[in-house]
C-alpha cells in the first residue's frame, strides 16, 4: 500500500507519498548507483558495534571525495528532483507541492541544508531497499565492500 509520511524538518512540514512499485524499483536503481560506492567508502572507515555506527572524519571526506569524483552535477540534479515529485512542502502557511519544478527553489529560497534534509526525508519514506532507513543501506553497502574485497576463491 502506498503510503504518505509526514515530518517536521525545521521550519519545513514534510509530506512524502510512497513511489508505487515499479516507479520504486527504477528509482531505487538511481539512488544506488549514485551513492553505494561513496556509502561503502565510508562505512569501512566507520567505527561502533551492532547498532552503533560513528563515523570518522577521514571516513566522511573520503566518502565525500569519492561521491564528487564520481557525480554527474546534472544527473544528481535530475535525481533530486525526481525523488521529490510526490513531496509537499508546508512552510509559513503556504504549501509548495515539489512535483513543480519551480516550487523547490520558492519553498526552500536558499537553505541548501533543508532540501538535502527532504531529499533524506523521502529516501526514508520511500525504503527502496526494504531497509527502513539510510543507515540501514549504508551497513548494506558496507558488507558489500567488505565482500568485493576479498580474495575470489581459485
Amino acid at each position: 500500500m502506498v503510503e504518505t509520511k509526514e515530518r517536521t524538518i525545521g521550519r519545513y512540514n514534510v509530506s512524502v507519498t510512497q513511489f508505487p512499485a515499479m516507479a520504486s524499483l527504477t528509482m531505487g536503481a538511481r539512488v544506488a548507483k549514485l551513492a553505494a560506492p561513496a556509502l561503502g567508502k565510508a562505512m569501512l572507515g566507520a567505527k561502533g558495534g551492532e547498532g552503533e555506527t560513528r563515523f570518522t572524519t577521514g571516513a566522511v571526506i573520503e566518502a565525500l571525495g569519492e561521491l564528487a569524483s564520481s557525480l554527474d552535477p546534472d544527473a544528481f540534479t535530475k535525481m533530486a528532483r525526481d525523488l521529490l515529485k510526490h513531496t509537499q512542502i508546508r512552510r509559513d502557511g503556504e504549501i509548495f507541492d515539489l512535483s513543480i519544478e519551480s516550487r523547490m527553489d520558492a519553498a526552500f529560497d536558499s537553505d541548501v541544508v533543508g532540501l538535502y534534509k527532504v531529499i533524506a526525508f523521502a529516501l526514508e519514506a520511500n525504503n527502496f531497499f526494504g531497509l527502513g532507513s539510510i543507515g540501514k543501506l549504508a551497513s548494506l553497502a558496507k558488507s558489500q565492500a567488505i565482500a568485493s574485497d576479498k580474495p575470489k576463491a581459485a
